[in-house]
């Protein structure tokens, strides 16, 4: 008589996350490949920006940066370095010639644009609530945000954070069409009903000035007094707050920033005094 044996194999019951695969890059940074939206945890926060406005080198230094930083892993406790992440910006590492702001004015230099990049990923990393290491503002306004919102990067400025939250954090960053998106995944350290927005203020606005430069090649039509070769744009003083609210209530208001940002001079062509003899004859 043969006995039949039940065998009963227990089955294990994993609770399983989107895990992303991890490549190691030319830096030593640990990046995790992007695979649709699937990345560990929820997402924290999202901001974007528009580019709409770039040349064509400028549109090509966003993109590189963005796809640099896209998939980055913060580890709880590490500190993210916008400079670390996306490198020199030289022609040798990929980047192009485009205006930026050096000194308080607009010139051109290779990597301009990217300033963008990591104005839009401190907005994102401030929604998401995390600690800010280090940001600058730009010497003069820019447009793509409201002021005392941009952090500008250089050779010598750098933008960073700190993950102090007790799990490690994902950075999703895309560009599609003349959109420049970064989200943040991980997991949420707030209470519930906890909500934080931030809000800018003009304290005051310094107003620019005009060089004037004199007609001596007769540009200016008989009818004409001046012409603005250069439009000025005015300076301002701003403050920015983060306010924290329970419930749609406001509990704290607290200023995180106060900046300064430089007039930009225009110029004007006006009349020689020859032309004005000549003009009352």
């Amino acid at each position: 008589m043969v006995r039949r044996i039940l065998v009963i194999i227990p089955i294990a019951v994993f609770l399983c996350f989107s895990i992303l695969p991890i490549e190691k890059v030319g830096n030593g940074e640990s990046l995790a490949i992007a695979e649709g939206e699937y990345f560990i945890g929820e997402l924290l926060s999202s901001y974007t920006t528009d580019f709409g406005f770039s040349s064509e080198n400028r549109a090509h230094n966003v993109k590189k940066a963005t796809a640099l930083i896209n998939g980055t892993i913060v580890k709880e406790g590490e500190v993210f370095s916008f400079n670390g992440v996306t490198g020199e910006r030289t022609a040798n590492n990929g980047y192009k010639e485009s205006p930026t702001i050096l000194n308080g004015k607009y010139t051109i230099g290779v990597g301009g644009g990217v300033c963008q990049v990591s104005t839009t990923l401190y907005n994102a990393v401030l929604l998401a609530g995390l600690k800010i290491e280090r940001v600058s503002p730009h010497s003069l306004p820019v447009g793509y945000v409201p002021p005392s919102m941009d952090a500008m990067v250089s050779s010598a400025t750098d933008f960073r954070f700190f993950n102090d939250t007790p799990y490690p954090i994902t950075i999703k960053g895309q560009t599609k069409g003349s959109k420049l998106t970064f989200k943040i995944y991980g997991f949420k350290t707030i209470t519930d009903g906890e909500s934080i927005k931030y809000v800018t203020t003009i304290i005051k606005r310094l107003p620019a000035l005009y060089e004037e430069v004199l007609d001596d090649g007769g540009e200016l039509a008989e009818n004409e007094e001046y012409k603005i070769i250069k439009k000025a744009k005015d300076g301002l003083i701003s403050e920015c707050y983060k306010e924290t609210y329970f419930n749609g209530a406001l509990i704290s208001s607290v200023r995180i920033r106060r900046d300064v940002y430089n007039p930009e001079s225009g110029i004007k062509l006006v009349r020689s005094k020859t032309q004005e003899e000549t003009k009352q004859v």
